[in-house]
């Protein structure tokens, strides 16, 4: 969309079944570099590539392990979360949501950062055992199971290529709740 003669817009659509949101940082800086006239880096592999070794991969076999251990794993069911303000009802599904955003301060920042050392976990670590206490305090569940997604880039060949590189990382936590 041209605003005026010095500026334009740029929009585009992508599902994000094809697009993660690495995929989308290297799409806009791709874009850049074209509108600058710039040449782009040459790629060895496409993700064309990346998904026939995961189908190759499935073919021989070599996910079977891991399959028959999540198999095992959830035999008796994946643990609803309680919430007490969950009271869904399908048939009046609307799938409305929201996000809330907020910045950590500087002082708790550091704060995490020192408590990251102390206790030699990554601040991450510590972020995501605070979700855990919440969840536990809100449903006053002992055991807990949560879904994350996490960039499956895990081969440097495909850290610069558009596609949708996301796995689901399942993390059980068992509280010692003591109220």
């Amino acid at each position: 969309v041209q605003v005026n003669e010095k500026r334009n817009i740029v929009i585009y659509e992508c599902h994000h079944i094809i697009f993660d949101g690495i995929s989308h940082e290297i799409f806009k800086k791709e874009i850049e570099q074209l509108y600058l006239g710039k040449n782009l880096e040459r790629k060895r592999i496409q993700y064309k590539d990346y998904s026939d070794w995961q189908l190759s991969m499935n073919e021989k076999g070599e996910f079977s392990n891991q399959e028959n251990y999540w198999v095992n794993e959830y035999k008796e069911g994946i643990p609803k979360l309680n919430l007490p303000f969950d009271k869904y009802d399908n048939s009046k599904s609307r799938y409305l949501g929201c996000r809330y955003n907020f910045e950590v301060n500087n002082e708790l920042h550091f704060r995490l950062k020192e408590l990251s050392k102390k206790s030699s976990a990554t601040i991450n670590m510590i972020m995501l055992s605070a979700y855990f206490i919440l969840l536990s305090r809100y449903t006053k569940q002992n055991i807990l199971t949560v879904g994350f997604p996490v960039a499956g880039r895990n081969n440097s060949e495909v850290k610069n290529i558009i596609g949708m590189f996301v796995n689901m990382l399942t993390v059980t936590c068992h509280m010692n709740r003591s109220d």
